[in-house]
């Protein structure tokens, strides 16, 4: 009994497809194994921030005061997540984005690389914001976001997205290929 395993890391992030994180994220805990917070040391997180169970912080990260990171949570390399910012459970936060202050990100969404939100935005659940997005009015639930400013792309749930593409084909991975690209599609998380 004393080498039982009672810590976890996820260790897997998917900027792509959410639904493997989070299973994996299940077992741990229907295990009854804790999952384990990963930090990164040359992060910056201010003494008053709250990171949930499971979360992984990369390198160069900086999170303010009094934000606060829900379980599963992935924040990747060199992003910035401002003062009392709320980002929820399974959400993805990738390199390079900035989160002004007060931002509040819904579960299971989608930043993208180098996206910049404005202060007091609300990323709605299971949204995504494209890469280098400009984010200056709220997304709504299951909404994608990948204009610079930021147009609304399409509503509605998560797997009905449309490519503009007329000979794309789906990878099976949440993107669409064809004529030479890839779109973001499909990020499907079951409930």
């Amino acid at each position: 009994a004393q080498d039982e395993v009672r810590l976890a890391i996820v260790g897997l992030g998917s900027a792509s497809y959410a639904l493997p994180s989070i299973k994996i994220y299940e077992m741990i805990l229907s295990a009854s194994m804790e999952p384990v917070v990963a930090i990164h040391p040359s992060a910056t997180i201010s003494p008053s921030v709250h990171i949930g169970a499971g979360a992984t912080v990369m390198a160069g990260v900086i999170i303010n005061a009094s934000a606060t990171l829900g379980n599963n949570v992935v924040v990747n390399t060199g992003a910035i997540i401002e003062h009392d910012c709320v980002i929820g459970d399974h959400a993805y936060v990738a390199s390079g984005a900035v989160l002004s202050s007060g931002v509040t990100v819904g579960e299971c969404a989608y930043i993208g690389a180098g996206a910049v939100i404005r202060q007091g935005i609300s990323i709605g659940a299971e949204s995504v914001v494209g890469a280098g997005a400009a984010v200056t009015a709220d997304a709504r639930r299951a909404e994608q976001s990948c204009h610079v400013p930021l147009e609304r792309a399409a509503a509605g749930r998560l797997g009905r997205f449309e490519s503009r593409a007329e000979d794309a084909q789906d990878t099976g991975c949440g993107y669409r290929q064809g004529r030479g690209h890839r779109r973001r599609v499909r990020w499907a998380v079951e409930k």
